[in-house]
Order: structure tokens, then sequence, then C-alpha cells
């Protein structure tokens, strides 16, 4: 069963797969590095930054959601 969703860990985990860095994603995107990881780190954002992180990782949207989804360990 599903918990929550977590942006920072789809990215991470997808940027992982894909080899490439958090800075390299963030040249993707043609935004600071700081701009990203604070997006990130808040683990709060719009379906629209969402879709644009997913086009950057050449990912769905429902692909991207589903990898950032943090399952309860019971």
């Amino acid at each position: 069963m599903h918990d929550k969703f977590s942006v920072d860990l789809a990215v991470r985990k997808l940027c992982r797969r894909k080899k490439l860095s958090i800075k390299g994603f963030s040249q993707r995107l043609g935004k600071s590095y700081w701009c990203v990881r604070n997006t990130l780190k808040r683990d709060s954002t719009t379906v629209a930054t969402c879709e644009e992180y997913a086009n950057a990782l050449g990912v769905t949207l429902p692909e991207l959601i589903s990898e950032g989804y943090i399952e309860k360990p019971w």
C-alpha cells in the first residue's frame, strides 16, 4: 500500500537509473542546480513541475509518480 509521494525520491531514482547527476539533470532543465535542489528538498511541487521533470528524464508523468512512492513498512 502506498503511503506518500516524494518527488525527490522519484527524481533521484530515475537519475541514478539513467546515470545522471542532479547537476546534469538541472542542466537538462535549463535551471540552476540550487533551484532544482531546493525544489527537491522541499518535496512539494506542482503537477506542471513534475511534468517538466518527467520530460527532462525521458519518462511519462505516471512513470515519474510510480517511482516516488514511499511504502509503509507494515
